[in-house]
């Protein structure tokens, strides 16, 4: 596997990785970095050899001097390449493609609106 550690011992020295873009006009939808996980090796081939998931930076808008709005996206697979299962936007929306299941107690802050739920 690959291990990234710092050299430095002192106090608040984290270890960064940073995935940059050449991109000289950042347009709306543009991939600004990507992580993918897939088993190439895997021997029954097929699906099985697709990235079964990833997590992107997707632009939400062109880019600009005052702007630089982005949104994290979550691709997972059944059969198939991954596709988007959930979203979080720059403005701190949550979207989730498919059911929502909770196995612990759900605790809202008293914020308006506090939990919307759209069909």
């Amino acid at each position: 596997g690959l291990n990234i550690k710092t050299t430095t011992t002192t106090d608040n020295n984290p270890s960064i990785l940073t995935l940059a873009t050449g991109e000289l006009d950042i347009q709306q939808d543009d991939v600004i970095g990507q992580i993918n996980f897939y088993a190439p090796d895997e021997s029954t081939g097929g699906d099985a050899n697709l990235t079964c998931a990833s997590i992107s930076a997707i632009s939400e808008g062109d880019f600009s001097a005052t702007s630089n709005a982005t949104k994290l996206s979550f691709n997972t697979g059944v059969s198939e390449a991954a596709t988007e299962k959930m979203s979080l936007s720059s403005g701190g929306n949550l979207c989730i493609f498919g059911y929502l299941f909770l196995f612990c107690p759900l605790v809202l802050k008293p914020m308006l609106p506090c939990l919307m739920l759209k069909n």
